[in-house]
């Protein structure tokens, strides 16, 4: 075969098989393939590589239970997204970490399985080493193969676990807030209802207007110049 037709039958068989091969370029999963990619693999085809997803067997499984947990309706249109397939379970996932505050993304107060989830889901970059090998150990599961499935006892397992970490690490900074606000009302001894929190301490900040000469507390103690509000380490928690 003549060298200048060898591109065009490549970019037919990526085209062709979207779904089920990955290209890598230095290593980096490319999700949008355009002719920017092709000019490169032409002159430097060792920085590429070729990797086939085969979602079939207990995988097929797999996918289909985090596919209906993690569907994107924004997602419907992908477009040139290549490996759409496998796109609309990791990419909801991976959105989900970016979100995240940065506290979640560096505390050990989780649990050890959705702290390992949360590590995976942050270090894990090719969609199907992600999918079928990293979040199955990070929940204790044995990696997800193209094997005959075992009657969705492993896909509903690892569905399970997902759903329920993802909970803990979505709710981890809610967590926090929460134990903050209730140390802020065992050092003040305050006993009003928590919506009441804000009042008490302005009444109490108006007893000391104007007889506070520590320049970084005044603002604490003068209403005209500062809303009320409680921080901590610049969190606002309320």
């Amino acid at each position: 075969m003549k060298q200048g037709a060898i591109p065009v039958i490549l970019a037919a068989v990526l085209l062709y098989h979207a779904d089920d091969l990955g290209l890598y370029q230095d290593g980096t999963f490319i999700p949008v393939l355009g002719t920017e990619h092709f000019e490169l693999l032409v002159k430097y085809p060792e920085r590429f590589a070729v990797k086939y997803f085969a979602v079939v067997g207990l995988r097929a499984e797999v996918f289909k239970e985090l596919e209906a947990i993690l569907r994107n309706p924004q997602l419907k249109n992908l477009g040139k997204v290549r490996n759409a397939t496998l796109l609309t379970v990791v990419t909801p996932l991976y959105q989900f970490v970016k979100k995240l505050p940065k506290y979640t993304k560096q505390t050990q107060r989780l649990e050890a399985e959705p702290r390992a989830i949360l590590k995976v889901l942050q270090t894990t970059v090719e969609p199907d080493e992600l999918l079928f090998k990293a979040l199955p150990a990070a929940c204790n599961l044995p990696p997800i193969g193209t094997e005959t499935g075992d009657d969705g006892v492993t896909a509903r397992t690892l569905r399970t676990k997902l759903v329920h970490s993802l909970r803990d690490i979505h709710t981890a900074y809610d967590h926090l807030l929460s134990d903050c606000q209730k140390l802020i009302y065992e050092a003040f001894g305050v006993r009003s209802q928590e919506t009441k929190l804000r009042e008490d301490l302005r009444v109490r900040a108006n007893y000391l207007a104007g007889k506070c000469i520590e320049p970084l507390l005044k603002p604490l103690f003068s209403p005209h110049r500062m809303k009320p509000r409680v921080m901590l380490n610049g969190w606002k928690l309320w």
